[in-house]
């Protein structure tokens, strides 16, 4: 609750150079369905594009809002404490899941501890269920539906051994001039 009001309370400093943060953190949203009225599709797509300094395929996106539910992706590394950084992706969070979006969240447990080793391997496991906590207590405290919410781990997967052959078999196929162009891309 003490991190819901600082982040409040940054969101009203911030909220001349970013409208519709205060709007965010009210709430509020689109319903669901598998086919949505129009007038729907449009409120969700409203939703899905606020404040993103680009859409691209835009035609492509309201196509897949009114057929079926907008599968989102959204991954950080729990690498230390959240921190009011976190406000304006949660905004967004918010504004999916209450689209009607399935979000889900990947938590780069892995990846933080090789960053400099800012995990350590012990503290993984409750850092990730820290951070799963307080994801879901900021979004439900403003009333985001978290139906559609799930959280994953990198370390779920990045240590079996197909995931480890995966990445064997695209370093063989891939240059590393390919995958720096690629990644700037």
């Amino acid at each position: 609750r003490e991190l819901l009001g600082a982040m409040a309370s940054q969101a009203r400093l911030q909220s001349a150079s970013h409208p519709g943060i205060l709007e965010c953190l009210r709430g509020g949203g689109a319903g669901g369905g598998e086919q949505v009225a129009s007038e729907k599709v449009e409120e969700a797509v409203s939703l899905i594009t606020r404040n993103l300094q680009e859409v691209i395929a835009g035609d492509q996106l309201r196509a897949i809002v009114s057929e079926r539910s907008l599968k989102v992706y959204w991954g950080t590394a729990t690498t230390g404490r959240p921190h009011i950084g976190y406000l304006l992706p949660m905004c967004k969070v918010a504004d999916l899941l209450s689209a009607g979006c399935e979000v889900t969240v990947l938590f780069a447990d892995l990846h933080a501890f090789l960053d400099n080793l800012k995990a350590p391997w012990e503290q993984l496991q409750h850092r990730c269920a820290y951070y799963e906590a307080l994801i879901k207590a900021t979004l439900d405290s403003i009333g985001v539906p978290l139906a559609r919410l799930r959280f994953v781990r990198g370390t779920d997967f990045q240590l079996q051994s197909n995931y480890t052959l995966d990445a064997y078999r695209l370093a063989s196929l891939c240059t590393e001039r390919d995958a720096k162009k690629a990644g700037a891309e």
